[in-house]
C-alpha cells in the first residue's frame, strides 16, 4: 500500500529534481535565473548563441563552468581566444599560457591547442642494389607534421689488387635529394639530405634530432681484394610546419587532386667529398653498394577533419548564419616552402654578393651556408676557412635592418637553441624558445629584400668554395585543402 506521506515524499523528490535539472541547464546563462528552467542540449544552445551574434560569449561561458574541453572541440576556439584573451589563465595574445598555441604574426591565427597528435608508422621499402631513386608514397589521412625518414642496412666495400683507404666524409650526402611533394606542381621542399638535415633541426634543442651510426674510414677499408660489410644508420627529419608548436604550412594529405609521396635521389657512395658520404684514395679501385638496407617512414600525423573554410549564409529574411571552419582550415591555407634562393661559386677575396630575395613570402628563416672546397666552412682563422666576415639584410635598397658577424650569430645560437651553432650556417630568424613565433618578415610590399654576404681575405675562390642561401617562407594556395 502506498501511503500519503509516501506519494508527498515523491513529490518532493521530483521537483528537486526538475529544480536540479533547471539549475544544470542554466549553468552556462549566468544572469537568466528568471528564464524557463528547462534542459537544453549543447549544440541547440550554441546554435541560439551563434544566431543572437553571442558565440563568442558562448565559449567564454562555457570555459568559465568548467567545460573546457567542449570549448575546445568547438571549431571556433581559435578565432575566440585570439579576439578576447580575457578569461583567467590566459596570456595577453590570447592563448592558453604555456599551451599548445602561439602567435605567429598579426596578420595570422595560430593553431588550436590541445590538438592530439598521432606517431603512426606509414611506409617502408627495400632498397636493391644500385637503386638511385626512392619514392614513399603516403597515404592520403590526417595531416602530416613531420616525416621522420630512416635509412637502415649495411655498406659494401669491395677492394681491388691495391687497396685502397678510404675516407668518410659526412654520411648525409647519401640523399642527394629530397623533395615532398604534394602534386606535380606544388612542391613544399625540395633540397638535399645535408641542408635538409641542418634547416630542419635548427631549433631542437641541446642534442642531435637524428641517431645517425656511421662506420669509421679504418672499419671499411680493409685490405687487397677483401669485400666489408658494416652496417650504418642515416636519419632526416624534415618539418613541413614552422614549429611543433605552430602548425602553419601543415599538408593536408587527403586534399583533392593530390598525390603526396616522398622522392629521394641517392648519390654515389663513392666520389667526391661534397657530392658523396664516401671517398676512396683512388677511383676506380674500390666499389661500393648498400646491401641488405631498408628504408623506412615513420610520421607524426594529426587527425582531424578535413580543412574547410568558414562561411556565412543569409535566409529570405535578411538572418545571417555563420558556419565555422573545420580542421585545421587556416593552417592548411598556407604551406612553407623550404628552396633554395641563390648560390655563387668561386667566391673569392673580399666579395661584396648580393642576393635578392623573392618578395611575397612571409619568411621566417633566411639561411646562409658557406662552404669551402666543398665543405661546410670550419670557420677557423687559418688557409681557406673563415671565408665569411659578416652579413647584412636589407630592405628598400639603402636601409639595413640587420647586421651580423659570426660571433653574434653564435650568441643568438645559444639563446635560442640552447646548442652550438653549426659551422658554416648562418641563420637570420625571429623564431626562439619563448613560446612565440612573431618575427615574420612580411615582403608583400617591399620594393627589395636582399642579403649581402662581405668576404673575407682568406676566400681561395675555388669552385668548392661558395654561397649558398635558402628561405623558409609561408605562401598562402587557392584555397584550403586545394593543391591542385
Amino acid at each position: 500500500m502506498i501511503t500519503d506521506t509516501q506519494i508527498n515524499a515523491g513529490r518532493l523528490a521530483a521537483g528537486r529534481a526538475n529544480v536540479i535539472a533547471g539549475r544544470q541547464a542554466c549553468a552556462l546563462r549566468q544572469g537568466h535565473e528568471g528564464r524557463s528552467r528547462r534542459k537544453i542540449g549543447l549544440e541547440f544552445q550554441r546554435a541560439r548563441r551563434r544566431r543572437d551574434g553571442e558565440h563568442e560569449k558562448f565559449l567564454y561561458d562555457l570555459i568559465r563552468s568548467g567545460a573546457f574541453g567542449h570549448a575546445v572541440n568547438d571549431p571556433a576556439f581559435a578565432r575566440t581566444i585570439m579576439a578576447g584573451a580575457d578569461v583567467a589563465g590566459y596570456a595577453a595574445s590570447g592563448f592558453p599560457q604555456a599551451a599548445g598555441g602561439v602567435d605567429v604574426s598579426a596578420a595570422l591565427t595560430s593553431v588550436r591547442p590541445g590538438i592530439r597528435k598521432i606517431k603512426k608508422l606509414i611506409q617502408s621499402q627495400n632498397l636493391v642494389p644500385g637503386q638511385k631513386n626512392v619514392i614513399v608514397e603516403l597515404p592520403k589521412s590526417g595531416y602530416l607534421e613531420r616525416p621522420i625518414i630512416r635509412f637502415e642496412g649495411t655498406i659494401k666495400i669491395k677492394q681491388g689488387a691495391t687497396a685502397r683507404a678510404i675516407t668518410v666524409n659526412d654520411i648525409r650526402n647519401l640523399v642527394q635529394r629530397i623533395r615532398f611533394e604534394m602534386s606535380s606542381t606544388v612542391v613544399p621542399k625540395a633540397i638535399s639530405g645535408l641542408v635538409c638535415d641542418i634547416i630542419d633541426n635548427l631549433d631542437v634543442a641541446v642534442v642531435a634530432a637524428n641517431n645517425n651510426v656511421v662506420p669509421t674510414g679504418a672499419e671499411l677499408s680493409g685490405i687487397a681484394n677483401s669485400v666489408t660489410e658494416k652496417p650504418f644508420v642515416l636519419e632526416l627529419s624534415p618539418r613541413l610546419t614552422i614549429s611543433d608548436q605552430n602548425l602553419y604550412g601543415i599538408p593536408y594529405l587527403g586534399a583533392i587532386s593530390t598525390t603526396p609521396r616522398i622522392v629521394m635521389d641517392l648519390a654515389n657512395l663513392l666520389g667526391s667529398a661534397s657530392e658523396s658520404p664516401f671517398s676512396a684514395a683512388v677511383e676506380g679501385e674500390a666499389t661500393a653498394e648498400l646491401v641488405n638496407t631498408t628504408v623506412k617512414v615513420d610520421g607524426w600525423r594529426i587527425d582531424l577533419p578535413a580543412p574547410v573554410a568558414p562561411s556565412a549564409t543569409t535566409d529570405a529574411e535578411g538572418n545571417t548564419m555563420e558556419i565555422p571552419g573545420e580542421g585545421l582550415w587556416a593552417e592548411s591555407s598556407y604551406l612553407l616552402k623550404t628552396n633554395q634562393i641563390d648560390s655563387i661559386a668561386g667566391v673569392s677575396a673580399g666579395l661584396q654578393k648580393q642576393f635578392r630575395i623573392p618578395i611575397g613570402p612571409m619568411y621566417s628563416r633566411i639561411i646562409l651556408l658557406a662552404y669551402v672546397n666543398g665543405v661546410l666552412d670550419s670557420e677557423v682563422a687559418a688557409g681557406a676557412t673563415g671565408i665569411l666576415d659578416h652579413t647584412e639584410l636589407g630592405v628598400q635598397q639603402v636601409t639595413t635592418i640587420e647586421s651580423r658577424f659570426p660571433w653574434q650569430f653564435d650568441s643568438d645560437y645559444r639563446n635560442a637553441y640552447y646548442k652550438t651553432r653549426p659551422k658554416g650556417v648562418f641563420v637570420h630568424s625571429g623564431i626562439d624558445q619563448s613560446g612565440t613565433d612573431e618575427d615574420l618578415w612580411v615582403t608583400q610590399d617591399l620594393g627589395d629584400f636582399i642579403l649581402t654576404a662581405f668576404t673575407t681575405a682568406r676566400a681561395n675562390g675555388e669552385p668548392g668554395t661558395r654561397y649558398e642561401l635558402y628561405g623558409q617562407g609561408l605562401m598562402p594556395i587557392s584555397a584550403p585543402g586545394l593543391y591542385a
